[in-house]
């Protein structure tokens, strides 16, 4: 079994560099998601285990790397790599151990799989079994792997010296891609690091035992949470009143008061996200509590801070909202605004709870497969083509000012909604126009098989 799992970490750490990491965001993602699925199925098959007991899982990665595959904005490029290689990640974890209990997922991984002493000894069992195996029949299929190891290290070394005493050489080197110092010594050291945590972390999901449900425990009382959950529903209350009366009541409201109502609108937003990014593990904290002591006060008093915290979100949004009227719509704003709406399903889960009540680790499992969920449904959005559209129609129909040198720093996502709204701008703005075309088709590159994606392809298109 260990030399399948040094074998299948190998290919994967390879796959890696060679597919995703060393060419950039593209179709390689979408192989890579192939391989992931695929190894994870040949391991449990050499476990003699149930290939796939979670299959689903490998859905938001999937979504992920299809939008890479698609989309060529630096938004979807970095965050749906990081973010589909991470939920792969997780995914093949979570199938390669046994089923676990309802509630269990809160976990994500079995206990010390990222302790730094635990990989280290996992990882080296995994190498001694791959350097020290020399059966007779599978014998030069060791001392290959033993030559390897052997004759990378002392290539990187003498190709990197060669390298700096003489230029000629170095010119060759990078002639042939292999320039030292970014592609000969780099690369093999990222694959070396990658097959050390991919073959320990692989091994440890293939050996753990199967796993429960975190037990509940508490670490503050009924009395004292209860104080503070109080205080702080009162607080909110107050708050969402206000909110009430000059967010709903109009811009003359707001501007009697001597304040710009854009700028009002603006202020307070993100204060008001981290406001209820921090009301979500205070809530826990009160479930958690609840559950340990069977405190159903507890949970009313989460319940309500949860109602109280969706409020904030509706006002969260609601601002944006008139900003974005007043300003228009950017990519940065429309995320901002996304994630409002994400948050409130996660918020949904806990008022349910409340409701229904559940345990946390339940409440937890949920939240987190809705939150990869919707990020991965959200990657597969075409937000640059959106924000054109919206802006050129803004300016069209009502007259509001457009700045076209905005999208110029876009990508080729947003060269269809351009192309086909430059005919309804006025001449001087439809010259501008074609060169902002012009600037981003030039800027779109596509320098091996793996970085290929769709929105690149079409950018060459009349």
């Amino acid at each position: 079994m260990l030399q399948k799992i040094f074998r299948v970490a190998l290919l994967l750490s390879i796959a890696f560099e060679v597919l995703v990491y060393n060419p950039g965001p593209g179709v390689g993602q979408l192989l890579f998601w192939g391989l992931g699925l695929g190894a994870t199925v040949l391991l449990n098959r050499a476990a003699e285990r149930k290939p796939l007991h979670s299959a689903w899982m490998f859905v938001p990665p999937l979504l992920f790397a299809l939008s890479v595959t698609i989309y060529d904005s630096s938004v979807v490029r970095f965050w749906s790599t990081g973010l589909g290689t991470l939920t792969l990640f997780w995914a093949v974890a979570w199938n390669l151990l046994e089923e676990r209990e309802d509630g269990a997922l809160a976990q994500l991984f079995p206990n010390f799989t990222f302790h730094p002493s635990r990989i280290g000894m996992e990882g080296a069992d995994v190498w001694r079994s791959a350097v020290n195996w020399n059966p007779d029949s599978e014998k030069k299929t060791s001392s290959l792997l033993k030559g390897v190891v052997l004759t990378l290290p002392l290539m990187l070394v003498f190709g990197a010296l060669l390298a700096s005493a003489d230029m000629v050489f170095a010119q060759m080197l990078e002639a042939f891609e292999l320039q030292v110092g970014k592609v000969s010594f780099a690369s093999p050291l990222r694959i070396l690091l990658c097959l050390g945590l991919a073959g320990a972390w692989l091994k440890i999901w293939l050996t753990s035992p199967k796993a429960s449900a975190p037990q509940p425990r508490s670490y503050f009382g009924s009395t004292e949470l209860s104080l503070a959950l109080t205080a702080l529903n009162l607080m909110f209350v107050t708050f969402l009143v206000i909110q009430v009366r000059f967010l709903f009541g109009g811009a003359q409201l707001v501007e009697s008061l001597g304040l710009n109502y854009a700028d009002y609108a603006r202020k307070g937003f993100f204060e008001l996200s981290l406001c209820i990014a921090l009301i979500l593990p205070l809530v826990a904290v009160a479930y958690r509590a609840a559950e340990h002591e069977n405190d159903q006060r507890l949970r009313l008093l989460g319940g309500t801070l949860v109602l109280q915290a969706g409020g904030l979100a509706i006002s969260a949004f609601r601002r944006m909202s008139l900003y974005i009227d007043a300003y228009g719509l950017s990519t940065e704003r429309f995320y901002a605004a996304a994630g409002i709406l994400v948050a409130l399903c996660v918020l949904a889960w806990a008022a349910y709870a409340c409701l229904k009540p559940q345990t946390v680790s339940w409440v937890m499992s949920r939240q987190t497969v809705t939150v990869f969920f919707l990020l991965a449904g959200l990657s597969l959005v075409n937000v640059e083509n959106i924000v054109v559209q919206y802006n050129v129609r803004r300016h069209t129909m009502e007259g509001k000012e457009l700045d076209l040198s905005y999208f110029a720093q876009f990508s080729s996502d947003a060269l269809p909604a351009l192309r086909e709204n430059a005919s309804l701008l006025q001449k001087p703005q439809q010259a501008l126009a074609q060169d902002v075309v012009h600037s981003i088709a030039q800027k779109t590159a596509t320098t091996t098989v793996f970085d290929w994606n769709l929105s690149r392809t079409r950018a060459g298109e009349p």
